[in-house]
């Protein structure tokens, strides 16, 4: 039996070796149109879990509108054969505040008017239940705007307030939606005004990983500075408050986009006032992963559920266009380059860090993750006999 070298040279973008047209996707702006869509309106908002699924937002038509169904979840199903199919769910909502993925993402979980009103919505039947809602007189949670989905549980920041609306305490919370009591909606994971206590302050920026895992961005006052961080210029930290226990992550100058998992961190820092690094950190022997090049000043930062991959860009202002990499723990993190000069717009990784999304002002892009080096590698077919 012969063989032979084929060269496959398809788009660098969506060139998979030995994959399938059905692990590629790509939904135009005729197609958006064809559903009724506008694409200056529509909010993209979550990447399912496989990459098999993508939810947006948008206005509802003017009928459904004055009927109080303000927003509506566009739910877009990708199938076999690059094909896809697009449902839409209208919310009994006049502002969306953010949404998660649950229940092996057959549910959403939608927040909406300012984090007074809480939605279930069922992806399978469209069917969608108010689960709490603001009452006048009655003690409640607010949820301020980070809605989390992590290992099939539901997580909210916010706060508590009493029946007069006075804020008892700052906090992280399960959303226990399955418990037939009401007082047992909102169970409190991390109390953050106790964490602000002992970071110093109120932090910069948080991003929550889960009910017991927070990292949070702080800027050290300068009355607080010692003399050696005054003249190191160490005056913004990185810390990550897991489980009860507070840990200093890094500090520098200034502290740029990070993201993390339970027990890592991929982070960019300005230290010593001149040198930019970006890092991947592993909290538990503290082993450190230097991402890209020094001095780069990458953005945009995405890591899968296990942390052991990164996607993270380049962004050039002046002409909106945008380079896109990816490093995998099992290649010590070494940088590949995904996607070459494309128009900036917003990205989704899948959970499983095996899928992406990108959406330009031409098409919303799903697809695998791919260096442009292997798409352009040639692929072993076997010749017919």
């Amino acid at each position: 039996m012969q063989r032979m070298l084929i060269f496959l040279l398809l788009s660098v973008l969506w060139l998979v070796p030995e994959a399938t047209q059905a692990q590629q996707w790509s939904v135009t702006r005729s197609d958006l149109d064809r559903y009724a869509i506008d694409f200056f309106q529509f909010k993209p908002a979550l990447f399912s879990h496989k990459g098999d699924m993508f939810i947006g937002y948008e206005f509802m038509d003017f009928e459904s509108r004055k009927k109080g169904l303000v927003y509506g979840l566009r739910v877009f199903r990708f199938k076999p054969e690059g094909k896809f199919s697009i449902d839409t769910i209208p919310l009994p909502i006049s502002f969306v505040v953010s949404m998660a993925l649950t229940e092996n993402d057959q549910t959403a979980i939608v927040v909406g008017n300012y984090g007074s009103k809480i939605l279930k919505v069922n992806l399978r039947t469209s069917k969608v239940d108010t689960i709490f809602q603001f009452t006048p007189g009655k003690p409640g949670f607010r949820t301020e705007n980070l809605v989390i989905s992590w290992a099939g549980k539901v997580y909210l920041s916010g706060y508590f307030y009493d029946k007069e609306q006075y804020c008892l305490n700052e906090a992280i919370v399960e959303l226990r939606y399955a418990d037939p009591k009401p007082e047992n909606l909102f169970y409190q994971t991390t109390n953050l005004t106790e964490v602000h206590k002992q970071i110093g302050g109120q932090p910069n920026i948080m991003y929550i990983v889960n009910g017991d895992v927070v990292y949070f961005a702080y800027t050290k006052p300068p009355r607080k500075l010692t003399a050696e961080e005054k003249k190191a210029g160490n005056n913004m930290y990185l810390y990550c408050w897991n489980r009860d226990k507070l840990i200093e992550v890094d500090r520098g100058t200034a502290v740029g986009n990070f993201a993390g998992t339970p027990d890592r961190v991929y982070y960019s820092i300005i230290k010593d006032r001149k040198t930019r690094g970006t890092y991947v950190k592993k909290l538990t022997d503290r082993k450190v992963w230097t991402i890209g090049e020094k001095d780069v000043p990458y953005t945009y930062p995405f890591i899968s559920n296990d942390g052991k991959l990164v996607i993270f860009c380049t962004v050039s202002v002046l002409d909106q266009r945008m380079n896109v990499y990816f490093a995998k723990e099992q290649e010590n993190f070494k940088t590949q380059q995904m996607i070459q000069e494309s128009s900036v717009g917003p990205m989704k990784l899948s959970g499983d860090g095996k899928m992406y999304l990108l959406m330009t002002p031409d098409e919303i892009k799903v697809g695998p993750i791919i260096s442009i080096q292997d798409a352009l590698k040639p692929v072993e077919k076997e010749e017919p006999k």
